[in-house]
């Protein structure tokens, strides 16, 4: 009897999906270019976003720091992030059409090295702006659409999108070094 228990089991959990899957609607595929107007089609229809995770911040030693955060935002200027540990805020950015703000205590001030602006600006690619650049370099890597661009004396932004869900997986913004500056990864819908 406990024979049989136990390989009824095994066969159950063998049956179990290792991952979830995203309850997200499959497309047909399309070439680059009107996936990329799909896309970012679909992002100027958003009127708000918002979102829970987590943040990683990394010094150039290496030391990190994972902080629990919190993001809303009003496309095309108005955003909010604000990160905590341990239930204490670390630092609030909100960014509004007059200007972008960076508010941290005292003991996270002098850690937390980001200019508020050029983080509103990379936040505010979220809108589709990214995506209607004339400029971007498309190529596809294993069914996702990589999309590029690099400007002089701006940081390099990558986007990835699975073709199949017409959705955006990535966002990598990189400094002149190719090292990462802002990551937004792991979405699930």
């Amino acid at each position: 009897m406990k024979r049989l228990l136990l390989a009824i089991l095994l066969i159950c959990a063998g049956c179990a999906s290792s991952t979830p899957r995203d309850n997200v609607p499959s497309y047909p595929l399309l070439d680059d270019r009107a996936m990329i107007a799909a896309v970012s089609s679909s992002l100027h229809q958003v009127h708000d976003l918002s979102a829970q995770g987590f943040i990683e911040l990394s010094e150039a030693g290496g030391d990190r720091v994972r902080l629990n955060a919190a993001f809303v935002m009003c496309p095309p200027n108005q955003a909010r992030l604000r990160a905590w540990k341990f239930g204490q805020a670390v630092f609030d950015l909100t960014i509004r059409p007059d200007g972008a703000w960076l508010a941290s205590d005292r003991d996270h001030a002098g850690k937390i090295q980001v200019s508020a602006s050029q983080l509103a600006h990379s936040l505010a690619m979220l809108n589709g702006e990214f995506l209607d650049s004339p400029d971007l370099r498309l190529h596809d890597e294993d069914g996702e659409l990589i999309a590029e661009r690099a400007r002089p004396g701006e940081p390099n932004v990558v986007c990835i999108i699975d073709r199949t869900t017409r959705t955006i997986r990535r966002y990598t913004v990189e400094d002149d070094q190719k090292r990462k500056r802002l990551s937004l990864d792991q979405m699930g819908f």
